[in-house]
């Protein structure tokens, strides 16, 4: 900072060169992010699933554009005119300039901070089930914030008296200013590795497919492209000529504003992704097939749990945010033998720990989908005594009306946007649920509803249902009434399911007696197949029930595909 009293006045009237160059870049950056949270936030109010990680990239854009009107401002000639040599300047065009950088770098560090932190809360969004790593993101969150606070009061407070910022030739006493921003953006990048580790680390042990890996890898590997701007602005930074900060500060000023935006692009990306991903594939699949099956482009089986009595909330939307599921969170090794027990390396995903004998036995040509519930929920009785107290439990609906609609249209629109599948396998009232959507009302009132029920309806070839319940009367949620359909009033009020269905039940099913016979008998009589195991209310775990189960449901994939 300079201190003379009397500056010649040789500044040009005009915008600086380097300025110029330097609002373009701003301009162009900060609209792009602006467009990229806009389509973050016309994602999410598809369903209105707003969260922390929406607000974070909404905070970090405000105060991006907070440092875009400092830049512009600064780059005026009537008000600071940067981007000359700071021999050019007047003592008022310094002061000016002086406090636009001061606000401008103020509002840089927390933008960044509000991109990472909403980086992280997506991350929780997708990955809540795994204890240790949300304790792990809670480490980086306050790290982040730490980091935010100590970068603001240290740009504050980095001279004394503080007004010797912007007034020039004031005595002062300072820190050494360059070893402050390099040890401050070095601290950026290692936080930003540690959020892109953590996320490449979790993404390569989810249990899918190699191609959806590469996939989603890629998503979060953009996160890079910040830290490689990161490294560059530390290089412009290591040149800055304190005693012409004016004039030598441009170019690192520009990497900073590419960094910044840049984070808010790279955090809304995943979204980004699956919005594209919805336009996509919902245009596809809005036409509703009439007639025949297409197995060629099917993508394996959705599977759908239950939570006995109660079960609350709308889907978990971690398969849309960049293909990812909770259940393919955890290691699981299954082990020879009979009863191909499991043995629990983390915390595991319930239904994919019922249901690992019944995919040991139908092998390895099957992808499965887990659908979760998004809110956590008492465990259902045995649970905690297999899986430990610490296992995270989901659901879907809470037992209104409303929020059971709501997992219909749910489940409707997921597999419209992630279809088709093979079959939807359902447990209880996971069954329940495929079965109120899979049961085509005679009588549909909302024909824009009804087009999207259509269309997933023509997504799923076939059904499993696994001690299935009574489904729901779609007709009635709409009136605000929960009203469960045996099969008469199914008959009544709805077309059977045309699907080829499996139907697997216990005699010694005590909890919900004669329901499942019910829904077998919501189904096309002449293409189901009716299965009896002795589990009672709960998947078969019998090496010869578990066998013929896998058998009947290979059959009818068979059959599917021989029509083709």
């Amino acid at each position: 900072m300079s201190t003379s009293s009397e500056i010649p006045i040789l500044h040009p009237n005009a915008v600086s060169p380097g300025y110029t160059k330097y609002d373009i870049v701003a301009c162009v950056l900060t609209f792009v992010a602006a467009v990229c949270v806009a389509l973050r936030f016309a994602y999410r109010s598809h369903k209105r699933d707003y969260a922390l990680d929406d607000w974070m990239a909404l905070a970090a854009l405000v105060f991006a554009v907070g440092v875009l009107i400092g830049t512009i401002l600064i780059s005026i000639p009537s008000i600071a005119g940067a981007g000359y040599h700071i021999t050019t300047y007047t003592v008022a065009q310094l002061d000016n300039y002086l406090k636009l950088a001061l606000a401008s770098d103020v509002l840089y560090n927390f933008s960044v901070a509000g991109s990472k932190a909403s980086i992280v809360f997506f991350y929780h969004r997708i990955f809540s089930i795994d204890y240790h790593f949300r304790i792990f993101m809670r480490i980086i969150l306050i790290l982040i914030v730490g980091n935010c606070l100590a970068a603001a009061l240290g740009l504050i407070f980095s001279d004394r008296p503080v007004q010797a910022q912007w007034n020039v030739g004031m005595p002062y006493t300072s820190i050494n200013d360059r070893a402050f921003w390099t040890s401050m953006a070095v601290v950026n990048i290692v936080l930003d590795m540690l959020i892109l580790g953590i996320a490449q680390f979790k993404v390569w042990k989810l249990n899918m497919s190699l191609r959806r890996k590469v996939l989603v890898s890629f998503v979060f590997m953009l996160g890079a492209f910040t830290i490689i701007t990161s490294i560059l602005r530390i290089v412009y930074l290591l040149v800055v000529d304190i005693a012409d900060l004016t004039y030598t500060l441009t170019t690192a000023g520009i990497w900073t504003n590419v960094e910044m935006n840049l984070s808010i692009i790279c955090a809304c990306a995943p979204v980004i992704y699956s919005f594209v991903r919805i336009k996509t594939n919902g245009g596809r699949s809005t036409t509703a097939r009439s007639a025949g099956y297409n197995m060629g482009d099917s993508k394996g089986i959705i599977t759908i749990g239950s939570a006995k009595g109660r079960i609350r909330g709308r889907f978990n939307d971690t398969e849309s945010e960049v293909g990812l599921s909770n259940s393919a969170y955890h290691n699981i090794d299954e082990e020879d033998g009979d009863s191909h027990s499991l043995k629990a390396m983390d915390r595991i995903h319930v239904f994919e720990a019922q249901t690992a004998s019944l995919r040991y036995h139908l092998g390895d040509n099957y992808e499965f989908d887990f659908v979760d519930g998004a809110y956590l929920w008492p465990a259902a009785p045995g649970i905690e005594e297999v899986f430990g107290t610490q296992q995270a439990c989901y659901s879907y609906f809470d037992g209104t009306a409303g929020s059971a609609l709501a997992a219909v249209d749910d489940l409707a629109a997921y597999v419209v946007e992630n279809g088709p599948f093979d079959a939807v396998l359902g447990f209880s009232m996971g069954s329940a649920l495929a079965a109120t959507l899979l049961l085509q009302p005679r009588d549909g009132n909302d024909k824009q509803l009804a087009l999207t029920h259509d269309s997933a309806r023509n997504l799923i070839y076939s059904a499993i249902f696994v001690c299935g319940t009574l489904p729901v009367d779609c007709a009635e949620l709409r009136r605000g009434t929960m009203t469960w359909m045996d099969a008469a009033r199914a008959h009544q009020k709805c077309w059977p399911v045309r699907v080829p269905t499996v139907h697997a039940w216990s005699e010694q099913d005590t909890g919900y007696p004669g329901e499942s016979q019910q829904l077998m008998r919501m189904c096309v009589e002449e293409s189901r197949v009716e299965l009896l195991h002795s589990a009672g209310h709960g998947i078969p775990s019998k090496t010869d029930e578990v066998a013929a189960l896998a058998s009947s449901v290979q059959q009818m994939l068979s059959s599917l595909r021989a029509r083709v």
